[in-house]
């Protein structure tokens, strides 16, 4: 059928302190789906690149060796906008599908065809299957996710009410008639990358739930192709919906379902979109319906990421529908209603399919929470019908302008969303909207939103495509374990960063677990990334004798789901040492070795013994001596420390003060005769260094009335006087 498509560019801004990123990025990855030349000739393969003029722009093949590889490097012009077409093996022949070094194929072959684009500045990419604009037949645009279509496991969804045309002719000569098939294209971005793949049926070189395993190099792709094609891949069993993708590096999946045949008009297209991985999908979506024919069964597909997923689904029936799901189920709802409403107990995928009468378009959906832009730029290629999907939180539905025109999108266009309260709200601009063929811009001025896009005609084409932002990846980081010494500082500083989805966060500590409660919300600071505080430390905490920790936590806010991280904190007690005695005396002529006692509290955890020019028997025992040197002696005084090492450092020292050796006088010389009982000593000194003295004697007598005082007597004993002789008293 003919086809007739918009090609939509999607720039996100920074604006306030809303951080958008997903489709917007600087370093995009792709596996370029392979398509069948016997639906109809092969046309232009383009990419569109969006972004600021004069942005450098590089898009290559890393895998393949040249010269059968892409790798050019051009700027955006200064209309913001860039179509790069690839040429290579463009021409279907009898040897040639058609693009044979760029699509992936054939099925269950590791190839060197990934597709990565990078740039110097934030950019869009939407890879574009083109047909011929007078036919449009069998068209496609893949959105490009960016770093959110990066993860390492993937649950694959897939619509499963229409099946592949069986196609009849063979167009490109090649006498072959290559049927289309539903296929996962699989990019993988590092070197040394391992991939399970458990396909939910039959596929090329595999059989149904047996995971099987493939090694992949930088930039190779590789296809899982259903061996089912035609009037069969409805059939339980026979699609490739809910095939679980998972690898040890992070990878990019492309989904696509050639040729679908739809009921009501026996229309058949391409359809397919990049996918997230399971990391970035939700657990809550809108769906606006489009404008198929209703025997074409226009329909939502949720695909569960986990076991026992509980799902509810409202719209403007009478009463909610739940379902159960396990890990790669899907479930089919038909779109009868203009908004429907879909909740999960956990993340699930979903994926729309939807268009004008019986041509049909898909994309998978962002999901509500930690989604979303607040500015969105589109562009119009045909004067078809095209209108707006617009899905926004209840209080911004005043707030749009489309070019800087309010009037085109206002808070009447609004609709709430059933089963959401109220909160949501969704609106659908006429297709008689007056904007013309080129860029647009749609703006909110109070809140993100969620748009998506519906384009073409009955019999000519239908496109759809949701190119907001999807969900963010929330990191958060509060920071390393650290320490503090009790007496170093009463205040502590913490210091978290938060990433992605959320614009801040918030510290807070256990109930209980400080003196002061948990931390007042008002009393930190914080920027996009970064949330500080400084928290004061109490006296019993500066005072403890053993070590306390405290938890801080650091949680998330913004309009994602709030994750935390904690930091603990130690309070080490403050470090004690001790040396005794701290003051003694030596005389200079005394350099033996002085005893030294050193003592240490809770939370020294070394020690070391320093000062003079001596010796010391050990420099880190507590218990040790100190031998003194000469010129410690002539100095007078040495201070010897103990330093200790903990939290802080502490020390205690002792002093050694040195004396002169003392000098003695004595009387001269005593004559007595033996008979002579005693003899007086008047006259002897001590000075220096001390004030007492001991009488001694090589005599037989003693001395009265002590040896211990200074003028004395020396008593002679009975041989001293009966012989005579020298006597010496010292």
């Amino acid at each position: 059928m003919k086809k007739l498509k918009v090609i939509v560019f999607v720039l996100f801004f920074l604006v306030k302190v809303t951080p958008v990123i997903s489709q917007i990025d600087t370093v995009f990855w792709f596996a370029a789906p392979w398509v069948t030349p016997d639906h109809w000739w092969r046309d232009a393969i383009k990419l569109h690149i969006a972004g600021k003029a004069g942005t450098t722009i590089r898009i290559r093949q890393p895998g393949a060796i040249s010269p059968n590889k892409y790798d050019t490097t051009f700027a955006i012009p200064a209309i913001g906008s860039f179509d790069y077409t690839f040429w290579r093996d463009a021409n279907a022949n009898a040897t040639n599908r058609g693009y044979d070094s760029l699509e992936s194929r054939p099925a269950n072959t590791v190839l060197p065809y990934g597709l990565k684009v990078t740039s110097s500045r934030k950019i869009t990419a939407v890879y574009d299957v083109v047909t011929r604009p007078i036919n449009y037949f069998n068209p496609e645009t893949f959105s490009l996710k960016g770093q959110n279509g990066l993860g390492t496991e993937f649950v694959c969804p897939f619509q499963n009410t229409w099946n592949n045309r069986n196609l009849t002719g063979d167009l490109n000569g090649d006498a072959v008639i290559t049927q289309p098939k539903q296929q996962i294209n699989i990019v993988s971005t590092m070197p040394g990358t391992v991939v399970w793949i458990t396909p939910r049926c039959n596929v090329v070189g595999h059989a149904a739930n047996v995971t099987y395993s493939i090694a992949m190099g930088y930039g190779d792709v590789y296809t899982v192709e259903n061996v089912t094609q035609a009037t069969n891949t409805v059939t339980p069993g026979q699609n490739l919906g809910g095939t679980i993708v998972v690898s040890n590096n992070p990878i990019a999946v492309t989904v696509a379902d050639d040729s679908v045949i739809t009921p009501g008009g026996g229309c058949f297209d391409l359809i397919g979109d990049q996918i997230v991985p399971v990391d970035v999908v939700g657990d809550s979506y809108i769906a606006n319906k489009g404008f198929m024919f209703p025997a074409s069964v226009e329909s939502i597909f949720v695909v569960a990421t986990d076991n026992f997923t509980q799902l509810t689904i409202t719209d403007f029936t009478t009463a909610p529908l739940t379902f159960t799901l396990n890990k790669g189920d899907t479930k089919q709802y038909p779109i009868t209603k203009n908004l429907t409403y879909v909740l999960a107990t956990k993340p699930v995928y979903l994926w729309q399919t939807t268009g004008y009468g019986c041509e049909s378009g898909a994309a998978i959906l962002p999901p509500l929470e930690c989604a979303g832009s607040d500015t969105v730029i589109f562009s119009r290629n045909n004067t078809q019908p095209f209108l707006l999907n617009v899905l926004c939180k209840n209080g911004s539905q005043g707030s749009f302008a489309i070019d800087g025109n309010t009037a085109l999108l206002t808070g009447a266009n609004f609709t709430a969303v059933p089963g959401t309260a109220g909160a949501w709200l969704g609106a659908q601009t006429p297709t008689t909207m007056p904007l013309s063929v080129g860029a647009h811009t749609i703006t909110n001025s109070t809140d993100v939103f969620a748009l998506g896009i519906i384009n073409g005609d009955v019999g000519t084409g239908g496109l759809f495509h949701y190119m907001s932002t999807f969900r963010r990846k929330v990191a958060i980081n509060a920071g390393n374990d650290f320490s503090v010494c009790a007496g170093a500082s009463n205040t502590v500083a913490l210091t978290g960063t938060i990433s992605g989805g959320a614009i801040t966060g918030i510290w807070t500590t256990p109930p209980g677990s400080l003196p002061a409660g948990t931390i007042s919300p008002t009393a930190y600071t914080s920027s996009i990334t970064t949330v500080s505080y400084v928290y004061t430390l109490t006296p019993a905490q500066l005072s403890t004798l053993t070590p306390t920790t405290i938890t801080f936590t650091l949680t998330s806010v913004g309009n994602c789901k709030n994750i935390s991280d904690v930091v603990t904190l130690t309070i080490t007690p403050v470090p004690t040492v001790a040396v005794t005695p701290s003051v003694i005396t030596r005389c200079k002529n005394n350099l033996t070795p002085i005893p030294l006692v050193g003592s240490v509290g809770i939370g020294v955890i070394s020690q070391v013994w320093s000062g003079g020019s001596g010796a010391f028997a050990s420099t880190t025992s507590l218990i040790t001596t100190y031998t003194p040197s000469a010129g410690d002696a002539s100095a007078g005084s040495v201070t010897i420390t103990l330093n200790a090492n903990g939290c802080v450092p502490v020390s205690d020292y002792m002093i050694i003060n040195f004396t002169n050796p003392p000098a003695i006088t004595v009387p001269p010389n005593i004559n007595v005769c033996t008979n002579s009982s005693s003899v007086a000593i008047t006259g002897a000194t001590i000075t220096g260094g001390t004030n007492t003295g001991i009488w001694s004697t090589n005599g037989t007598g003693y001395f009265a009335p002590s040896d211990t005082i200074f003028n004395t007597n020396y008593v002679l004993s009975a041989s001293e006087m009966a012989t005579g002789g020298l006597v010496t008293l010292t």
